[in-house]
């Protein structure tokens, strides 16, 4: 967002701020901030009388694996499995492959770790982080595999491209959904054109994260 909109209002100052998504809610409401990107069940209900409500993304969540782990833990089925795999997996076939997980810090990642043991099969984390950032080079190495939102998949292929030639992009069937982004700002509020201006960049970049998928593929 920062680059984008620096480059049209350069002398303009962007105060962020980080609520959970209840508190992001009442700040709008309040006017004490002009938007708020909260992350909400997709089941969460916001009042529309007051808020203006912008679906951005249902997050899905994609499964992030080497060419040389899959060869390795899915033999018999390789390299069938590529194609396969693309319809959709799921995170209990994939218990025995080494994780980076962060349960500890992540949410998400604690949801991940719930499913697995109430399959019966906790997995083996062998580094514990959600800096998934950091790790793609050695994902790509096949010490392990990682998981990944849209938003997040889309910054590690823009700013590591390289590492992906030799990974695999599945998404994870029992995490489609499962929740939503959206763009909230007062009813009441005057939209100046900075704020317009931010309003669409926002909505520009949520479109963006949709396209990454087929780049991967297509970039094949």
């Amino acid at each position: 967002f920062t680059p984008h909109f620096s480059s049209e209002y350069p002398n303009m100052t962007i105060h962020l701020v980080e609520k959970t998504s209840p508190d992001l809610s009442a700040a709008v409401k309040n006017n004490e901030i002009d938007l708020a990107l909260p992350l909400v069940s997709k089941y969460e209900y916001f009042d529309s009388d007051l808020c203006e409500i912008v679906p951005l993304e249902t997050e899905d969540l994609y499964l992030i694996i080497s060419d040389g782990l899959l060869r390795k833990y899915f033999s018999e089925q390789y390299p069938a499995c590529k194609t396969a795999f693309m319809e959709g997996v799921s995170v209990t076939d994939f218990s025995h492959v080494p994780m980076f997980l962060h349960p500890a810090s992540s949410r998400l990642h604690e949801a991940i770790v719930s499913k697995l043991v109430q399959n019966g099969t906790p997995p083996f984390m062998r580094i514990k982080t959600s800096l998934t950032s950091s790790l793609v080079s050695l994902c790509a190495e096949g010490y392990g595999i990682f998981f990944s939102t849209p938003m997040l998949l889309k910054h590690l292929y823009d700013t590591q491209p390289k590492c992906f030639e030799s990974l695999h992009v599945f998404p994870v069937m029992e995490f489609q959904g499962t929740r939503k982004t959206l763009l909230l700002y007062h009813k009441n509020k005057y939209l100046s054109k900075p704020l317009s201006s931010s309003i669409h960049i926002i909505q520009q970049i949520y479109k963006e994260h949709k396209c990454v998928m087929d780049r991967i593929q297509a970039e094949r």
